[in-house]
């Protein structure tokens, strides 16, 4: 999914349930905008109401030239509901982006299971129902409670910090 942003601070906050296998969950920044329409048939999360696997970066872009990692990786397991936040510190494209979580790949033994789901073709390993709502920066006004006011979210974690003008948090509960 993704956010054009205009308006340096603003919020994006997403909130996403995670119906049938484990994603990813990552957030990217990229000042040239992603082409929609190249279909990836056998990885990452579809959108519950699309049930398309949409591949928006092209894969010849690379980390830390055409695009940056804003949000660090994010593990969530089936059955969990994610909601977070990030306040944007540049103009340019903001990626929301859900991928096929793994276990086998950091291990030498992977389970039978694991090697089966692998195997099968389905384009439908993995099902995330989602919503994201950009806030503009008036808005916000610098508190969580204001953000929690203005969008709708009832519940998010406090804020992490890096920098004074870049807030993230993400909140997990089963």
């Amino acid at each position: 999914i993704t956010a054009e942003i205009v308006e340096v601070e603003s919020v994006i906050t997403w909130d996403f349930d995670v119906l049938r296998g484990d994603v990813v969950f990552s957030l990217f920044h990229s000042k040239r905008a992603p082409e929609v329409g190249q279909k990836e048939p056998a990885s990452g999360a579809t959108g519950a109401a699309s049930g398309n696997n949409v591949q928006l970066m092209d894969k010849n872009w690379v980390l830390g030239v055409d695009y940056r990692r804003v949000e660090a990786p994010l593990v969530c397991r089936e059955g969990e509901s994610i909601q977070g936040s990030h306040v944007t510190r540049w103009p340019g494209f903001y990626i929301l982006q859900w991928k096929m979580h793994s276990p086998a790949s950091g291990s030498s033994l992977a389970r039978v299971d694991d090697v089966l789901a692998s195997l099968q073709g389905s384009s439908h390993k993995c099902k995330v129902l989602y919503y994201f709502e950009v806030l503009a920066s008036e808005d916000f006004r610098g508190s969580m409670s204001s953000l929690e006011s203005c969008s709708g979210f009832s519940q998010l974690s406090g804020v992490t910090s890096s920098s004074n003008k870049s807030h993230s948090s993400s909140l997990i509960s089963r």
